[in-house]
């Protein structure tokens, strides 16, 4: 397991190499409400009136700034070296996340510009950089345009509200430089294929590894279990592997989530006879696929209890305090008899996936939503989205793509021909990049075509929601939403096509509480017996139902206002979380 241990504190695991140089910490900041920074100069170097921490929203308290009133317009500063060992190599700029058009200057060189504020993005900046000290600035544009995919971020200028919260303008996820050679490795996209015993490498290589060899190895613990050598004969190719072997009993070792085996990868750029970029990966041999009304992993159906997770911390909102949080949390997950997550209109960091990956636990990636729809949305959300799946791809904890929640952004995606092409648009793009994984296409209701129907409901009591869908059986469903204006399963001119069926958000549960913005679904419970009848009583309701295959309980923990979680926002337990796993479990 040393080989996996390493790249779970690399800010991209599945793209590791030796060495890397954090930028986070303390930069100069300032606001320009005028936005005229640019105009004024402000790429050669930033009039600081403030110090800003580091991968943290200026909104929140961890940047030491803490001012919640927007502004769209902020500017970073700070200085990095390069130090004359790396003298030959390309020097390479990383941003992890950065909300939400962020421009980029080095030495007063514009070296690029990203739009989107979830996926990540890099810039090579080689050209403009020297030996020795070396400053960089950054100008991010954010805004509180709703058709901006901006997931829970408030979009009015007021307070926060229902299950909207504080904006989070700027950078939010970390920044890194590493120096790499001319001939490297820009990417890999890993499938294993179930069928033949096998996994296809497809490579993305720089122009100047044509001619170079490469060298690719899978490993199982110490044992190597796969090599090749490959000539480069041009940057994009691919490669299968068998994985058959006797480092496992049966062949192959599967990802399962009561035993998450890992396969380790190891790639090299060979010139000559040197190796001139080294880079470790990893994968899962695994399969998520829907097959009639079941989803199934590695052929085998898996019932999926999941919760749902808005990954938002105490002080930081969506950037933990450390990458350890990262693990802390799924193990609190499971601890309750969860073998799952919904990340709800979030894009995680990587190293969150990463110990999912470990830990043998589901992931539901879901796009944070835009609530405007026109032709602008539609060009930046596309491209936003398939940025997020081809980043999260190689993940085996992936389950299920979710790009649309409650037809935020398709408001009228019930009789809007525009609206329910677009979201059948973006299914079928992503089973184009990814033809194994389930697509729900509008998570909630008024699904278009869809591979699992999923349902939100959060009715209290558990004997009304069985009633509810009594008539439900494999061929129809009846009764969607109760609690939201009932709202259809289906927009119109779609039905059911015998897809699995979920109940993907109920119960939002919470503690009374004298505070009148704090809030739960429906009404709020006095003590501990209270809530676990109300819990017992819609989850056993849920898991009696015939032809549903898995539930989401929202949520893990409280956030801002929004006070129905299992857990406070420090992480600690509202009640035993022993009784919880037992009624997920029994």
């Amino acid at each position: 397991m040393k080989f996996l241990d390493k790249l779970g504190n690399y800010p991209r695991p599945q793209l590791y190499r030796e060495g890397y140089t954090s930028l986070n910490g303390k930069w100069d900041f300032a606001y320009d409400k005028e936005n005229i920074g640019e105009s004024k100069g402000y790429s050669n170097g930033i009039p600081a009136k403030h110090k800003i921490n580091v991968p943290y929203a200026c909104e929140t308290k961890a940047s030491g700034i803490g001012k919640e009133e927007p502004c769209s317009v902020v500017w970073y500063s700070r200085t990095f070296e390069v130090p004359a060992s790396v003298s030959g190599k390309r020097t390479i700029l990383h941003f992890e996340g950065s909300d939400y058009v962020t421009r980029v200057w080095v030495g007063g060189k514009f070296v690029g510009e990203n739009r989107g504020g979830y996926h990540r993005f890099s810039f090579d900046i080689t050209d403009v950089v020297t030996t020795g000290s070396n400053n960089i600035v950054v100008r991010c544009y954010d805004s509180l345009d709703a058709r901006q995919p901006r997931g829970k971020q408030r979009w009015y200028n007021g307070g926060a509200w229902g299950c909207f919260y504080t904006q989070s303008t700027g950078i939010w996820k970390e920044v890194w430089l590493e120096h790499i050679d001319a001939a490297h490795i820009k990417g890999v996209k890993i499938t294993p294929d179930i069928d033949s015993h096998s996994a296809k490498f497809e490579f993305d290589l720089s122009a100047e590894a044509v001619g170079c060899q490469l060298e690719t190895q899978i490993l199982f613990g110490d044992t190597v279990v796969a090599k090749v050598t490959t000539e480069v004969m041009r940057p994009n190719f691919g490669i299968s592997l068998s994985l058959n072997s006797s480092a496992d009993n049966w062949q192959v070792a599967e990802w399962t989530l009561h035993d998450p085996k890992l396969y380790g990868v190891r790639l090299a750029v060979i010139k000559g006879k040197k190796a001139v970029d080294n880079v470790d990966s990893y994968f899962g041999f695994r399969e998520f696929r829907v097959q009639g009304n079941k989803i199934l992993l590695n052929r085998v159906p898996i019932y999926q209890r999941l919760i749902l997770d808005q990954g938002y911390h105490v002080e930081g909102d969506l950037t933990p305090n450390s990458t350890d949080d990262f693990r802390r949390d799924l193990e609190l997950i499971k601890s309750m008899g969860y073998n799952g997550v919904r990340m709800h209109q979030k894009i995680e960091d990587e190293r969150y996936l990463y110990w999912a990956d470990r830990l043998g636990m589901i992931v539901w990636v879901e796009m944070p939503s835009p609530y405007e729809f026109d032709d602008t949305m539609m060009t930046d959300f596309s491209h936003q989205w398939i940025n997020v799946v081809k980043q999260n791809y190689n993940h085996p904890c992936v389950c299920v793509w979710v790009p649309f929640n409650e037809s935020w952004g398709v408001q009228r995606i019930l009789t809007d021909k525009a609206q329910q092409r677009f979201t059948e648009s973006m299914y079928y793009l992503t089973k184009a990049y990814d033809t194994m994984r389930p697509v729900v296409s509008n998570d909630g209701w008024e699904h278009t075509k869809s591979d699992i129907i999923t349902l939100h409901n959060y009715e209290e009591c558990g004997k009304r929601m069985a009633e509810q869908y009594a008539k439900l059986t494999e061929r129809t469903l009846a009764g969607c939403n109760p609690t939201h204006s009932q709202k259809q399963p289906y927009a119109e001119g779609y039905g059911y096509e015998g897809q699995p069926i979920m109940v993907s958000e109920y119960g939002g549960i919470s503690f009374r509480t004298k505070k009148a913005e704090e809030w739960g679904y429906g009404k709020q419970v006095e003590g501990e017996k209270e809530f676990l009848d109300r819990f017992y009583s819609v989850t056993k309701a849920i898991k009696d139902l015939p032809g549903v295959c898995g539930f989401c309980y929202t949520q893990f923990t409280d956030v801002h206002q929004e006070t129905n979680g299992l857990f406070g926002p420090d992480r600690v337990a509202k009640l035993d979380v022993d009784k919880i796993k037992k009624i997920n479990l029994e």
